[in-house]
């Protein structure tokens, strides 16, 4: 094996390391949860692909997203099963995908795999790239549709208007997935004429309007053969894009998703700083020419994808996530001349450097496997609880605990139990939070001796 092919293999296995100990355990973040709670019903048959179905009081109608990521993974499920690993599975797949059309995009530009660890390397390094993994965001599908449409757009450069086409389609497929912060990769034409200028300006417009359609047509052709396509897509438009400019606020600072940016991309950004300092301290005359339009259209592709989230005050660090496989790439480039101005490495160092990342990998991910170390309490009550009521039925809960969004997911991933306030009928059970909200059941209830710790069950006597 090569040393260029082992870098690929510490790359991806610092991926893992990196991931593995949070991946791998029981616990996860809200939104994730919550997909993978209506993929798996997906998968059993409760809701449909346009009409995706969550709780019988929550989200009857699933209409927050597109629909794309939590079909493919409906579909993992339906294969795989419903593991609580399976999504987990998914998650780190998504991103092992995306490092490969990262390496392919690499060979595209450069015309080879050399030095195109580099990339995946930064990318696994970036802050947010770890906890996307763990957590299951739709983002890590639709990150994979977006990194591949920007492969057919650079590939149609030299290879003609099939791949913009293709380019322009897979757009469409990142669209159904996670909506408009998809299509900042429809700048690429531009930035390409604006900083390689090997072509003119009524070519790039042409391959723009090309782009856009491949996107565009698709979807209105959907939209007439499918109503129920247009029902879904028009509901996430008003919710999420209307609903989001003109309701909703997370941040204090249009400026905060840019900030986090800088956040994340820290340890790449000093990297770049002390190549810089390096190269000035002893003299080395790096030859950044070769790929410096490449490198600047990639960065300004990934601003264009963080800029647009500015419109609105409802911003999370992770709506970006998809612009990083671009700008890792593009730092890589003022990389490789510094990495060529060293001795090459032993290919014994080099092996013994993948056998240890490899090693650490493997042992994380075994050390970690089905670890209980975020929501303890709760996912151990959670359990506890199905345990003694079975799974697939309905119980009672006050306002108080169904208000409690963790609470509801956790129930439904781990047992299809429907948390349902009493004005939709007395339930055999209630659940309560440290005697919430007690008195306001009327009847006998008794409260079952279970070890819960937060959680307490009561049935109706």
């Amino acid at each position: 094996m090569t040393k260029h092919k082992l870098g690929y293999f510490i790359a991806f296995s610092i991926l893992v390391l990196i991931c593995a100990p949070t991946l791998f355990s029981e616990g996860m973040f809200l939104d994730g949860l919550t997909y993978s709670a209506i993929s798996k019903n997906m998968a059993n048959g409760l809701g449909s692909f346009w009409v995706p179905y969550y709780t019988e009081q929550l989200f009857p109608e699933f209409y927050e997203h597109p629909p794309l990521g939590i079909g493919l993974q409906a579909l993992f499920f339906k294969i795989f099963g419903d593991s609580i690993f399976v999504e987990r599975i998914y998650s780190l797949g998504t991103f092992l995908i995306t490092g490969g059309i990262m390496a392919l995009i690499w060979k595209r530009i450069n015309g080879s795999f050399k030095y195109g660890w580099l990339p995946i390397l930064f990318f696994a390094l970036i802050g947010n790239v770890a906890w996307a993994c763990s957590n299951n965001l739709l983002e890590n599908t639709m990150m994979i549709f977006t990194t591949l449409a920007a492969l057919w757009i650079i590939k149609s450069r030299s290879q003609g208007i099939i791949w913009l086409i293709l380019g322009g389609f897979s757009l469409l497929l990142a669209f159904l997935t996670k909506g408009f912060t998809s299509l900042y990769v429809w700048s690429l034409p531009f930035f390409f004429f604006l900083f390689a200028k090997e072509e003119k300006f009524g070519k790039m417009a042409v391959n723009t309007i090309v782009l856009i359609l491949s996107t565009v047509v698709p979807l209105g052709v959907l939209f007439i053969v499918s109503n129920d396509a247009y029902t879904s897509l028009s509901e996430y438009f008003m919710k999420q894009v209307v609903g989001s400019i003109s309701n909703v606020q997370t941040v204090d600072s249009r400026f905060s998703i840019l900030i986090k940016f800088f956040e994340s991309s820290i340890f790449s950004l000093i990297a770049l700083v002390i190549v810089a300092i390096i190269g000035r301290v002893k003299k080395h005359t790096f030859d950044f020419k070769s790929n410096r339009s490449v490198a600047l259209t990639l960065l300004a592709v990934t601003l264009s994808g963080i800029v647009p989230i500015m419109i609105s005050l409802k911003q999370r660090p992770f709506y970006i996530l998809t612009v990083y496989p671009l700008f890792s790439i593009a730092i890589s480039f003022w990389f490789v001349p510094f990495i060529q101005q060293f001795k090459a490495w032993k290919i014994s160092t080099v092996k013994t450097l993948a056998a240890l990342t490899g090693t650490l990998a493997i042992s994380l991910t075994v050390i970690f496997w089905g670890k209980l170390v975020r929501d303890k309490n709760l996912v151990t009550d959670v359990k506890t609880i199905i345990t003694h009521i079975g799974r697939d039925t309905s119980v009672n809960v006050c306002m108080d605990t169904r208000l409690r969004y963790n609470v509801t997911a956790y129930f439904h991933r781990y047992g299809e139990i429907n948390l349902l306030l009493p004005e939709y009928g007395p339930r055999e059970f209630i659940i309560l939070h440290k005697e919430d909200c007690r008195p306001m059941f009327e009847g006998n209830y008794e409260k079952v001796s279970l070890d819960t710790k937060d959680f307490h069950l009561y049935k109706r006597q």
